[in-house]
């Protein structure tokens, strides 16, 4: 499922997860989140960083258990900074990223 960044219920992130539904959307900037792990970025890749993050916010609604991937991309025929966020562990984040560019097409219509 992918969905526009505008729309962050937690909440509903943390049910999504729990139905096994997976999700990529676009991180809001001011989205207040911890690092739990860094992971490999693949040298030359648009990846810039690929993290296993929570967010404070879900966690102080008792959503403890809910960690998501954090993936930064270079774009550069815009020239700018994508983050994104999916529950989404096995893809490449190179995947997860290019999948995601549909966040970025829903959000401009």
């Amino acid at each position: 499922m992918v969905f526009d960044r505008g729309y962050t219920d937690y909440e509903w992130f943390a049910a999504l997860d729990a139905e096994g539904v997976f999700f990529v959307t676009r991180l809001k900037e001011n989205a207040d989140y911890g690092v739990v792990e860094r992971r490999r970025v693949p040298a030359g890749s648009a990846v810039r960083r690929d993290e296993i993050i929570f967010l404070y916010k879900a966690a102080r609604s008792g959503n403890l258990d809910l960690f998501l991937r954090r993936i930064e991309v270079w774009d550069e025929e815009q020239k700018r900074v994508l983050v994104f966020l999916t529950n989404h562990r096995g893809f490449a984040a190179s995947t997860i990223a290019a999948n995601g560019w549909g966040c970025e097409s829903a959000s401009q219509t």
